[in-house]
């Protein structure tokens, strides 16, 4: 994989690199300079525009640094979503949930969320940590075989951060989920068997 703008040399170059199914990596270095793509056993970039939709609706899983929750919307409809776009992540949990809404409190109990907390508000009228735990638990919801975190901890304090990381953590083992996360935290790098340093991956350009 290698990635440069229109015209220049590369920016980045990897020459081979491979993920195991469960396993955990922390993909990190300095603010700005990290991506990532995940294939989960399917070449993401041969696909026309709507399989890719789907592909991604159906196995991934992704916590957006800057969140990209529905401000209009309550908690619970949020995580909803990625459920109305997939029958597949609808199917994992119908057994186990006769109701959608009872796996998106589950799961935000799990982050550290109260119903009492959340009732009757808004997105937009919740903290700034509240609405990061509520982009993992959209995130989490079906059990996506990949999660991709771009800095999920970057509005947490320490403590916060830790308890974030350790059960997101805790919520991919469960389901046996891959999880890639990026984050410029060094801080991070504890918890993570693995970890790639993007900048061992950078071209020297002369």
């Amino acid at each position: 994989m290698s990635f440069s703008w229109t015209t220049g040399s590369p920016l980045l170059s990897v020459r081979n690199f491979s993920l195991k199914k469960g396993e955990h990596l922390l993909v990190y270095g300095n603010s700005g300079s990290v991506g990532q793509c995940g294939d989960c056993g399917q070449n993401i970039a041969a696909l026309k525009i709507h399989a890719r939709d789907r592909f991604r609706a159906d196995h991934i899983g992704f916590i957006f640094q800057q969140f990209n929750l529905i401000p209009y919307l309550s908690p619970t409809e949020n995580i909803q979503l990625t459920l109305l776009f997939s029958k597949i992540r609808r199917n994992r949990i119908a057994g186990r949930y006769p109701k959608t809404t009872e796996a998106s409190l589950e799961l935000m109990q799990s982050l550290g969320l109260t119903q009492h907390e959340t009732e009757d508000k808004k997105t937009s009228q919740l903290s700034i940590g509240q609405q990061q735990r509520i982009a993992a638990a959209r995130a989490l919801i079906g059990e996506p075989e990949l999660i991709i975190a771009d800095e999920p901890t970057s509005a947490l304090d320490a403590e916060n951060r830790d308890i974030f990381v350790q059960t997101l953590l805790n919520r991919a083992s469960m389901t046996g989920a891959t999880l890639v996360m990026v984050s410029h935290d060094h801080e991070v790098r504890r918890f993570f068997p693995r970890m790639a340093d993007i900048r061992e991956f950078k071209p020297q350009l002369i």
